[in-house]
């Protein structure tokens, strides 16, 4: 069975550190990757928490995102490590119930975005929850491939 080893073979972005409250994630491009998986975690949650992806404009250009449906797959049994099965959702977003230790992975393939705009950001919104993401891309352009940074 192979191994995977995501320092060497992939990239890993801190999207947004421990939160609680209404948050934007740290938008990272996808310009030299094929593919990220974010995974989220929420630690404890009073209320529902909305999950949004948005692609947006070159960084430092301004402007606002355009909101994106994406795939994701959710664990939302406490202390649970057992992924439920594929889920699309809108561009909208997803709503994570309220309760504590809940997984959502959302998967983006390079082919889900345009070229002239190949930047993720990730929107989180709720009063009461405490939540964090990391994005782990993949899947280099080019073989060698490890560009230093894909945050502005």
């Amino acid at each position: 069975m192979g191994k995977i080893h995501i320092a060497n073979e992939g990239h890993v972005v801190s999207v947004l550190p421990p939160v609680s409250g209404t948050a934007s994630g740290v938008a990272f491009s996808m310009k030299n990757y094929s593919h990220a998986s974010i995974i989220i975690t929420q630690g404890v949650a009073a209320s529902a928490t909305t999950v949004a992806v948005s692609r947006i404009p070159a960084f430092g250009s301004g402007g606002t995102g355009t909101a994106i449906p994406f795939d994701y797959y959710l664990e939302a049994t406490s202390g649970g490590d057992t992924l439920a099965g594929k889920v699309v959702a809108t561009a909208g977003g997803v709503s994570l119930t309220s309760g504590s230790n809940q997984i959502l992975v959302i998967e983006i393939d390079d082919d889900e975005m345009i070229t002239s705009s190949p930047n993720i950001c990730l929107e989180m919104s709720s009063a009461n929850s405490l939540i964090s993401a990391v994005a782990i891309l993949s899947g280099a352009r080019y073989a060698g491939d490890q560009s230093p940074t894909v945050i502005s």
